[in-house]
């Protein structure tokens, strides 16, 4: 079943990559370019694979490219004992920490401007490989737990 489950997510999130789509300005001559650095909206959300060790969790990324091309990137968890800490790998780096509530759930948000409360910078690509890990042993991971 996890086998089954890992070959969705890789599948969904090799065909689910959202990228910025810049407007084009037409720069003319004198090539002042003088584009708005507009984007069109989108929003990407996956669902982060359980790696067996603690067995009701859940979680989700979710990357937002906004029209004035910032991005924010969210990631959720839930089904975890309350309380608790877990980091947040993204391709390997530790990029914060999702503190969970008295419900059992948590997140953490990352955004190119940064501008709300509780944000932290985004200063990494959103779509690389993210690990919920706690105590050295990952709990969720996008894509596969292969080797954890």
């Amino acid at each position: 079943m996890r086998t089954v489950a890992c070959a969705i997510t890789l599948a969904l999130l090799l065909t689910s990559a959202v990228l910025p789509i810049p407007a084009t300005a037409d720069s003319g001559p004198g090539g002042g370019g003088g584009g708005t650095g507009a984007c069109t909206f989108s929003e990407d959300e996956v669902f982060l694979v359980n790696c067996g060790v603690i067995p009701a969790a859940v979680g989700k990324r979710r990357v937002r490219i906004r029209e004035d091309c910032n991005q924010d990137l969210r990631v959720e968890i839930e089904k975890v004992p309350r309380k608790t800490s877990y980091a947040v790998f993204v391709d390997g780096v530790n990029r914060g920490i999702i503190k969970v509530g008295a419900f059992g759930q948590g997140q953490i948000e990352f955004s190119t401007d940064a501008d709300e409360p509780g944000e932290l910078p985004l200063n990494f690509n959103p779509f690389g490989h993210i690990d919920i890990a706690k105590k050295g042993r990952v709990i969720l991971s996008l894509g596969s737990c292969a080797g954890h």
